[in-house]
């Protein structure tokens, strides 16, 4: 049994080691701003959603005077192909409108209320362009809902020329795997299955043989046994230059804790939080 374990284990060594070597590299430098400076940068998670009408374009500019450094925001597309700023596929939640996005016009989106009634924000769901427009020189983390929505998005991040102010990160390899493809300049955050293949080479010190496609970490503090706060796994990050942001961190304690380990960015819906750090 033991011998048996042993041969298991090796051949799974052996796997995380060419599945390494095999990466491309990422844009070199592309995530600059995303390192931290001594603090954590205060990034509003959809515009700090715990205060204001989130993912919305009044949620940005008053999460901006309240003192964070960068938005997290998400994105859709509307039924004309039209990226918009939006977390759910559906509306129900986040405006007064019924259904799927994907089968809105960015027009008919346009004219929903992306706030509650009692906000006093009258706005309807905003397009990504339109976020470009008015903070052409915040630092945004781009999530992209689907795959479908990539080539796009990369298109407006080239258009508007933004690729060292844009950090596209995603819950889907196979979108980021695209931007990459489409744009190796626009940086990226790393996918759950690269977060697990660094992870594990940092335990083992054999990070150094990794060549990352990705510019940063996008994390929860814990991914359900494991501490993503590790010793292994900030110190591989310092050494490779790839920033750490922790979401969602709505509690002070917590977002002072992260900081005290070396955090390069902390995303949190309350903006008391992001000013305590």
């Amino acid at each position: 049994m033991a011998f048996t374990l042993l041969i298991i284990l090796g051949l799974a060594t052996l796997w995380l080691l060419l599945q390494a070597v095999s990466q491309s590299r990422g844009a070199p430098g592309a995530a600059a701003f995303w390192r931290g400076d001594g603090r954590p940068r205060r990034i509003s998670h959809r515009g700090c959603a715990a205060r204001y009408p989130e993912n919305t374009l009044h949620a940005f500019t008053a999460s901006l005077a309240d003192g964070a450094e960068a938005i997290e925001l998400d994105v859709h597309l509307s039924a004309d192909g039209v990226p918009v700023v939006i977390h759910d596929p559906t509306l129900e939640r986040t405006t007064n409108g019924t259904g799927s996005v994907r089968e809105q016009t960015v027009a008919a989106l346009a004219a929903l209320r992306a706030a509650p009634p009692n906000s006093g924000v009258e706005e309807g769901v905003p397009t990504l362009e339109a976020v470009f427009e008015k903070f052409p020189k915040t630092p945004l983390l781009v999530e992209v809902k689907t795959v479908e929505s990539v080539p796009d998005v990369i298109a407006l991040i080239d258009r508007f020329d933004r690729r060292d102010r844009t950090l596209i990160g995603s819950f889907s390899g196979t979108a980021l795997k695209l931007a990459r493809k489409l744009d190796a300049r626009v940086p990226t955050c790393a996918s759950r299955g690269e977060v697990g293949l660094f992870y594990v080479l940092a335990c083992l010190r054999l990070d150094h043989l990794l060549r990352p496609a990705y510019n940063a970490f996008s994390l929860p503090p814990r991914s359900g046994i494991l501490s993503l706060t590790a010793a292994p796994l900030r110190r591989a990050a310092r050494v490779r230059g790839l920033p750490l942001l922790y979401w969602t961190i709505n509690d002070t304690p917590t977002a002072r804790r992260l900081a005290d380990l070396g955090a390069d960015g902390i995303m949190s819906d309350d903006p008391d939080v992001l000013a305590s750090v």
